[in-house]
């Protein structure tokens, strides 16, 4: 059930109309009628008008709906998934402005929204923006993961793939051919762990080591 059909539904138990409906929370009817019918969704602040006007929890209006995460993307991005959408220093600003209001309604969403955000940011290169919203992410949070980010940067894979990226397509492909030769080179390999010895059987009789037995020498005849 999508969260229109969850705003119908619970203006019908409450015997309202659309009209009606709209006047309590301060949305036109047109709006109302549009929100019910899926044309256009409902902000969180505008979500938490309606709940309040119709006596209910915001949160009933959006558990298991499935376009629950729509309240938080702008209109141009409705239906679509946080992987789908161009994420800038905007949409992010937008997201967490929306987040500020999700956490008065539905604290287990509010979590796993944060979290999310969190990545996001930071895997975007706009982590600084955090420290606008102390709300959300105290400055612990945020240093924690800019400290990640140094730590990251500091492998040597990664400061290989910085190198590389500086040279040219020539450049690339003779670093390609470079790398290849040293792992011809024994030293240069890493090597592989040592296997742990085979482990000896032990006779259940008298406890003593008994080797493992081994196949009959070829031509042997049983009974001899």
């Amino acid at each position: 059930m999508t969260i229109g059909e969850r705003i119908r539904q619970a203006r019908n138990e409450k015997g309202l109309t659309q009209k009606q409906l709209g006047s309590i929370s301060g949305t036109s009817e047109i709006t109302i009628r549009q929100y019910e019918l899926g044309k256009r969704q409902p902000r969180i602040e505008q979500l938490q008008r309606i709940a309040d006007a119709l006596n209910i929890s915001a949160y009933d209006l959006i558990e298991n709906a499935g376009d629950t995460f729509d309240p938080l993307l702008p209109a141009s991005w409705r239906g679509m998934g946080l992987e789908d959408t161009v994420f800038d220093e905007n949409a992010l600003r937008f997201f967490l402005e929306q987040l500020i209001h999700y956490e008065e309604f539905a604290p287990e969403k509010y979590e796993k929204l944060k979290k999310i955000m969190y990545l996001l940011a930071f895997s975007s290169g706009l982590g600084e923006i955090l420290y606008d919203y102390g709300s959300i992410y105290d400055d612990k949070e945020v240093d924690a993961g800019f400290e990640y980010q140094r730590q990251q940067e500091k492998t040597p894979g990664n400061h290989l793939i910085e190198i590389f990226d500086t040279l040219n397509d020539d450049g690339q492909q003779k670093a390609i051919e470079r790398v290849e030769e040293l792992t011809e080179i024994p030293r240069y390999r890493r090597q592989e762990p040592a296997q742990p010895p085979a482990q000896k059987t032990i006779d259940s009789t008298d406890g003593t080591d008994t080797p493992a037995a081994q196949d009959a020498p070829e031509g042997a005849e049983e009974g001899e």
